[in-house]
Parts: structure tokens; C-alpha cells; sequence
């Protein structure tokens, strides 16, 4: 926060203003405390991610009839907190020799796969765009505790990109 003040500061005074002045425009356009400096990336991503999979495979037979089974299940979580995918999946193969000359062979593969994640990257409800956008000069939570969304941002106010992950349920 006090980079991204300092750094605003110095270009006021690099279009002629004093220090004094300089300071007082931000403080006007910032609305900061001195004191706030809050990670937006860090409040909406996760620290580390896991990828869960697991499966379970049969296979059988004899001269006649040969087969395979399968049976799986994947999870994994994205950077972004509310990101996630799942699949589950099924495989079903079974060959069996009717005769020297006919084989019949049946196969079948099962899936489902659910996806959550955030909106497109061009929306600014997503956490990655936004957490860019937004100042660290902003507090995340209010002194009460409750979001804020008076925040100074380069997208407008009353946009808080923490809040809409814990409370936008999609």
C-alpha cells in the first residue's frame, strides 16, 4: 500500500505539484489510513492445491470370456478459492468368444464431470481480475467486521472481491 502511494505521490509531483500537495491528492483519492495493507490475491486464492484421484480396476476371464472393469473418481481444487472440478468415471469391457469365428465385444465408458470456478476472466466478479484492480490501501473487512464495500478502486466502489467469493453462490 504505502508503494502504490508513494508511487502516486511522485507522479503529482512530477506534473508540478508540492510534496505537500501530492500528499493530500492522494490521501483524497486513496481515502487510506496509513496503516491498511491488504493482499487481494492472497484473500482470494488458495496457498496450495490438491489433486485427489483414485481408482479401482477388475479384470477377468478364461478361454471363453474375458473382461475388465474400472471404476474412478478425480478432484481437483483451482489458485482460485472457489474453484474446483470433479469427475467420476466408469469403464465396462467384456470379449466373448461365441465361436472360432465370432467374438462379440461390448464396451462402455460412464462419466460426469462438474466444474465451479469463478466467471470469465473479462467479468470483474472474477478474483483474479479484480484482486489487480483493487488497492491495497483498501481494508478487506470493515472495523465491525462486516465487508467493505466503500472501497477506492480503478473499476469504481462497492466492489469487493472477497465478499462476492464468500457470498455469490453460483
Amino acid at each position: 500500500a504505502s508503494q502504490r502511494v508513494n508511487s502516486l505521490v511522485d507522479g503529482f509531483i512530477g506534473q508540478g505539484m508540492t510534496p505537500e500537495a501530492a500528499a493530500t491528492q492522494v490521501k483524497g483519492v486513496y481515502n487510506w489510513d496509513g496503516v491498511t495493507d491488504s493482499d487481494w490475491e492472497k484473500a482470494t486464492r488458495r496457498s496450495s492445491t490438491g489433486l485427489y484421484k483414485y481408482g479401482l480396476n477388475y479384470t477377468f476371464g478364461n478361454d471363453k470370456i474375458k473382461g475388465y472393469g474400472s471404476v474412478g473418481s478425480t478432484e481437483q481444487e483451482g489458485v482460485i478459492r472457489d474453484a474446483l472440478y470433479r469427475r467420476i468415471n466408469a469403464t465396462v469391457k467384456i470379449n466373448a468368444k461365441v465361436s472360432d469365428k465370432v467374438n462379440l465385444v461390448f464396451s462402455n465408458m460412464v462419466s460426469r464431470s462438474t466444474q465451479w470456478g469463478p466467471l470469465d476472466y473479462g467479468y470483474f466478479a472474477n478474483p483474479v481480475l479484480s484482486a489487480r484492480f483493487t488497492s491495497p490501501t483498501n481494508p478487506i473487512y470493515n472495523e465491525d467486521g462486516t465487508y467493505n464495500l466503500n472501497l477506492k478502486t480503478s473499476t469504481g466502489t462497492n466492489f469487493n472481491p472477497v465478499a462476492i467469493q464468500n457470498i455469490n453462490l453460483r
